[in-house]
């Protein structure tokens, strides 16, 4: 009796791959494409939870400003939509220069304005308690400014950095956002508007 090998089936080339295709080159792209995929996944994940979510959109002019109630740097309470007339809010940190080089434009414009009505508001976000109150000393605010150590109003305004400041007209509406430092005449110019 003869023994035969049985006939081998060569079902995708040389080495038996798909589409002629070397097993092991397979199965590097496999496993490259299962990379690709875990990362973007992953990557969606840490940029979604980097987002404020929730919040204001990018360009917020127009929209209702979010109502906000925290404590102010001296232990009071203070809730955003009492306030009378329009307000300039803006979000601030001690560690942040730009921030320190607009508050003695800040301080002239609470005394300025508000015979108008209008009411400037710092609102300190990523930062400790202590480093703020020794900031807004040093630089003597005359101005109250709200503590946000939960970063509730960050993310209700979709803040990205410091400094960002809105203006807030006396009917609750957004009429006017700055990112960075403040440009004086364009503030002075919406003020204006905001009082007129």
């Amino acid at each position: 009796m003869s023994t035969q090998a049985p006939p081998h089936i060569d079902a995708g080339g040389p080495s038996g791959g798909a589409a002629g295709q070397p097993r092991s080159r397979r199965g590097a792209l496999v496993v490259g494409g299962l990379i690709l995929v875990v990362t973007l996944a992953l990557g969606a994940v840490l940029v979604g939870a980097q987002l404020p979510s929730g919040g204001l959109p990018q360009n917020p002019v127009g929209e209702p400003a979010p109502d906000l109630a925290l404590t102010t740097l001296d232990g009071h309470d203070v809730v955003l939509s009492e306030l009378d007339g329009p307000v300039l809010l803006t979000f601030w940190a001690s560690w942040c220069s730009s921030c320190k080089d607009d508050m003695p434009q800040l301080r002239r414009l609470q005394r300025s304005w508000a015979d108008a009505g209008v009411q400037v508001v710092g609102v300190v976000i990523d930062d400790r308690h202590g480093d703020a109150v020794a900031t807004a000393a040093e630089y003597e605010h005359n101005y109250e400014s709200l503590f946000d150590g939960d970063d509730v109003a960050a993310r209700a305004y979709a803040v990205s950095g410091t400094p960002e400041t809105f203006l807030i007209d006396a009917d609750g509406t957004i009429a006017a956002k700055w990112i960075g430092p403040l440009p004086e005449h364009d503030v002075e110019f919406q003020l204006a508007v905001a009082t007129g």
